[in-house]
Formats: structure tokens, C-alpha cells, sequence
């Protein structure tokens, strides 16, 4: 609780006692369900996280929508060893568009950063996301996204995917699975549904 106090401006600070933030922690039944053709999950809506000396961090209110996180500290190469998961539930089949939201990070050691996934038991998928650009740079910074897709293939039904970065400072904001056309919007499609999610 913030409460009032003589403080260094003025007698009085704050002018109102303010509660803490309350904040429900989440339930680890987390299932995005697709809805109009795609499956929208968040960054930190993750059912699951690896532990060790990386750990994929919330920084609140980073991404256009909700949160983002990161591996920290970034002083250590992150690996698929340090991973985030999600579980989804798709109604479609068949190929789909895989994209990714991620905040435009300095491309500092010239080669690109990479962050990569695995859906399942699937082929792993890399991704270079900022290594070779022609002009999308300023663009990027203005609508702090930049927006990396990549194609993949499932079956209907529940899956699960995996998450990692291969470079420090991949900030990643929300993953979007398109089963139909892209539908355009500049914050990106809505959360999707979420079944089980209690809260505690």
C-alpha cells in the first residue's frame, strides 16, 4: 500500500493512499482456443517455463496488447534448454501461418538474432528474424513489432508448443496461428478464448 507521507516535495505524498495492485496468478490450465481460423496466444499466458540460470521473464506491459517476456540475464546465450511452452486447441487442419510478434531489438552483433519453436513433436524451426533487412528498420521502431511468419503444418485437436530463444534480447510479445487469410489489423487479432483458466 502507497500511503501518504511527508515527502520530499511536499507534506503530503501521495495525495491519496492507493492499495497495491492486485494481480491473480495463473492457472496452469491454459488452453488458446482457435476462434475465426486462428489461435492468438500471449506472451506471458505460458503454461510452462524452464528453470536454470536463463528464465524467461514478464516484462509488464511491454507488448502492444499485453505483456512480453524475455530470457534474462541477457549477459548468457540462451538455448533451447530455456524454454517457455503453450497449449492450444485447434478446430482446423492442414497448413497454417505461424506469426510471431516480437519487439524490434538492435540487431547488435550484425548477424541477426534467432529465436526458434517446435510444435508437438515436430522439426524444430529457427528463425533469423532481424539478421537482413531493406528499409523495414524504421517501421519497425514506429509500431514496436516486428512481425516474423513461418509455416508449419497440424492436425485438429490439442497440441503443444515450445518456445526458445538462440540469442539474448528476443522479446517476445504474442504468437498468432493463421488457418485462413491474415485478417490485417495494427494491434493484431484478439486474445483467444481460454478454457480451464481458473484463477487461484
Amino acid at each position: 500500500m502507497s500511503q501518504t507521507h511527508i515527502g520530499y516535495h511536499d507534506w503530503q505524498e501521495p495525495e491519496y493512499q492507493i492499495m497495491a495492485e492486485i494481480r491473480r496468478l495463473k492457472s496452469e490450465e491454459y488452453l488458446s482456443k482457435e476462434i475465426d481460423q486462428s489461435v492468438v496466444i500471449e506472451a506471458a499466458d505460458f503454461n510452462e517455463k524452464s528453470q536454470g540460470e536463463v528464465v524467461w521473464t514478464e516484462i509488464a506491459d511491454m507488448g502492444k496488447t499485453f505483456s512480453a517476456i524475455t530470457p534474462l540475464p541477457n549477459n548468457i546465450i540462451p538455448s533451447k534448454q530455456n524454454f517457455v511452452c503453450y497449449d492450444f486447441e485447434t478446430s482446423s487442419s492442414g497448413e497454417f501461418q505461424v506469426e510471431v510478434f516480437l519487439s524490434p531489438s538492435l540487431n547488435w552483433n550484425n548477424s541477426g538474432l534467432i529465436y526458434g519453436y517446435q510444435i508437438d513433436d515436430g522439426a524444430e524451426v529457427e528463425i533469423n528474424f532481424n539478421g537482413k533487412y531493406k528499409g523495414e528498420l524504421g517501421n519497425w521502431q514506429a509500431d514496436r513489432i516486428i512481425r516474423s511468419l513461418s509455416v508449419a503444418k497440424l492436425e485438429q485437436g490439442k497440441h503443444r508448443l515450445l518456445f526458445y530463444a538462440k540469442s539474448p534480447d528476443v522479446i517476445l510479445q504474442k504468437i498468432v496461428l493463421h488457418f485462413g487469410e491474415i485478417k490485417e489489423t495494427y494491434l493484431g487479432r484478439n486474445h483467444s478464448d481460454l478454457i480451464n483458466s481458473g484463477v487461484i
